[in-house]
């Protein structure tokens, strides 16, 4: 899909490394409260396996790269033996990934004829496994996240963080057309991580502001699309308070912008992002 910004022609690429099926209150809070999180570990009934999406961005200025998806590895018996016994049995019993080799960000790049040496930079939209678990592919690329993220971060394993990685911090310190609490990517001025916190502290968004619409790479503000515009929340969030507040944000500006939401699971992201469905 391609869309035209002040920046000049940018061509977006979706690209899926696998699935994870979660349980079901983890995606869908009986409680918005404190008690949501004991209330979706207590669950039995698991979702469908939902996909893992990442984008790649390809704009004048350089290959981004939106989150890293995750790896092939994290199936084996002795994947989470460097972490403790809680997280150890969390992600060991709270997730069902399904990730062949194939399907890892480096090779689907490698097909892609992207090379490290293109990429720009890589954006973190906060340090979930499902998120920052395909860096090992990126040695000497730019690695961006939110300063806040970084010194709070919410169920993270930085166990599993490459031993290279020393991401650039930024503080979305700007505010920009619509509310949003910012920082540029571009020189251009037409690509930004967005604070949009609730399901971490410091969880972000990327957006691209093009001539006639905008895209809102939304990370797991929400698992599909139909949660916001129905003001259903994860139980998985870390904040609900503040999660009701960055859904009216997003909502305000895509009721007046017209803009293509892609959530980081939504199963139909990709099929909106070809179709170039509006939100």
């Amino acid at each position: 899909m391609k869309i035209n910004s002040k920046g000049g022609l940018i061509e977006i690429i979706p690209i899926q490394t696998g699935t994870v099926a979660v349980k079901q209150k983890f995606i869908d809070a009986r409680f918005k409260n404190f008690l949501s999180k004991p209330d979706f570990l207590l669950d039995k009934i698991f979702t469908n396996h939902l996909p893992i999406w990442l984008w790649v961005i390809k704009h004048p200025e350089g290959i981004f790269v939106i989150d890293t998806g995750e790896n092939s590895k994290v199936n084996d018996k002795d994947y989470f033996d460097k972490v403790g016994f809680f997280t150890k049995w969390v992600n060991r019993t709270q997730f069902k990934f399904e990730v062949e080799p194939n399907q890892e960000v480096g090779e689907q790049l490698k097909r892609l004829g992207i090379t490290k040496d293109k990429i720009k930079k890589v954006i973190l939209t906060h340090l979930h496994i499902d998120h920052f678990d395909g860096l090992h592919d990126f040695e000497g690329v730019e690695i961006v996240i939110n300063k806040l993220e970084w010194e709070k971060p919410s169920f993270s394993i930085p166990e599993l963080f490459p031993k290279w990685l020393k991401p650039t911090l930024v503080t979305t310190d700007k505010t920009i057309s619509g509310g949003f609490n910012a920082f540029p990517l571009t020189d251009s001025n037409d690509l930004f991580l967005i604070h949009t916190p609730g399901h971490t502290i410091g969880h972000c968004s990327v957006l691209l502001c093009g001539t006639d619409l905008s895209v809102i790479f939304a990370g797991d503000v929400v698992y599909t699309q139909e949660q916001i515009q129905n003001n259903a929340f994860a139980g998985v969030n870390q904040n609900f308070k503040i999660a009701k507040n960055t859904y009216a944000v997003l909502k305000s500006f895509m009721s007046i912008q017209p803009t293509i939401f892609l959530p980081s699971h939504d199963p139909n992201s990709a099929n909106r992002l070809k179709e170039m469905e509006i939100f």
